[in-house]
């Protein structure tokens, strides 16, 4: 059951300080919460004097704690600030996979309490050994690692294959929200630079699974969560491989005879193509068309396992039988049986076709 008592703080937003006052502040951007040891160690990301300065380059200072609780933790790492921590304009909570497990409710519950915090940062799970190992990155280049990762998810969707993610505010809603998880993205450091590289599913406030790349790919075609998807597999007939660009995504899900049933309609492009077969040939793209609507029903169909055996559910499932039957009760929609439909339209307009006489 999923109940959390000071929900109605969610909508709760801070006062602002006047400019006086910022002078005498220490504004902490970052929160990095690992645990080891039955120990939380906390970081604060606070933005030096240089960082107020909008004339001068951006920089900040890391401030750590530790204690046996997350409060005392927190309160360890307040009182090395230096000057008075200002919650505020906070932009990131980077957590490690073990606090995700264990400790995420207690997060959310502290966060939602402080009156200072403000709803609009992101959460995100480092998928490193300590999420703290995220701050090696931190040079002249990144100078401020909460403004490099906030435009990161911020500008995501514009990016390929973007990983779905939503502000802390928007995941507290999700989690609350009878018969439907949510999602949390991840970040990870890749030759010594961040990137969201996947993201993971939950089930109530515990991480149950950080998703691979193709995986969590595929979750944005079930949940219409599609501005610019790349997938690439093998050719027909042959281990080359093409690449095709879902532009265009209608996924729906239907409760019907207690059954069920998740149709997609993807409308792609062949961004790259290494296949034997001629595309001039009319007989080709229904040929395609039916293959990797096979392919990506066999994929998606194990992505649906992977939910079920984690008792995830990222598409609402319950909430549709809610709706359909008005009766609720946690996990049912694991049980029900289920059908997958992938209807695929290659489309092949703008392709150049070399014209010969006689065609």
């Amino acid at each position: 059951m999923k109940k959390l008592l000071i929900f109605p703080l969610l909508l709760l937003l801070t006062g602002c300080y006047d400019y006086t006052e910022l002078n005498d502040l220490s504004i902490v951007s970052t929160i990095i919460i690992d645990k080891s040891d039955n120990y939380y160690d906390i970081s604060f990301e606070v933005l030096s004097d240089n960082e107020k300065n909008e004339e001068a380059k951006s920089k900040s200072i890391i401030i750590t704690g530790k204690g046996n609780t997350l409060v005392e933790a927190i309160t360890d790492t307040i009182k090395k600030t230096p000057k008075q921590a200002y919650l505020a304009h906070l932009k990131v909570v980077i957590v490690s996979k073990l606090v995700a497990q264990e400790n995420l409710k207690e997060i959310c519950s502290y966060l939602l309490r402080d009156p200072y915090v403000r709803n609009e940062f992101y959460l995100v799970i480092a998928d490193e050994e300590k999420a703290s190992n995220i701050l090696d990155v931190k040079s002249g280049d990144i100078p401020v690692i909460s403004d490099y990762i906030y435009l990161m998810l911020k500008n995501n969707k514009k990016g390929v294959n973007n990983i779905a993610n939503k502000n802390f505010e928007n995941i507290i809603i999700d989690i609350f929200e009878k018969g439907i998880d949510t999602t949390i993205p991840v970040i990870k450091k890749e030759d010594n630079k961040i990137e969201i590289s996947s993201n993971s599913i939950l089930d109530d406030f515990k991480l149950k699974e950080i998703l691979n790349s193709k995986d969590s790919t595929l979750l944005n075609l079930l949940t219409n969560n599609t501005s610019n998807i790349l997938l690439t597999y093998n050719c027909p007939t042959s281990s080359k491989k093409i690449s095709l660009s879902i532009y265009d995504e209608k996924t729906t899900l239907n409760i019907k005879d207690n059954k069920l049933i998740i149709n997609l309609e993807p409308t792609a492009e062949i961004l790259e193509y290494n296949c034997d077969e001629d595309l001039k040939d009319a007989d080709t793209f229904k040929k395609f068309n039916n293959y990797y609507s096979k392919e990506i029903k066999k994929d998606i169909n194990k992505l649906y396992k992977v939910l079920l055996n984690n008792k995830s559910d990222i598409l609402g499932i319950g909430k549709l039988m809610f709706i359909k039957n008005r009766y609720f009760k946690e996990n049912t929609w694991t049980k029900i049986k289920y059908t997958i439909n992938v209807n695929l339209k290659i489309n092949k307009e703008g392709l150049i076709y070399e014209v010969t006489n006689g065609n």
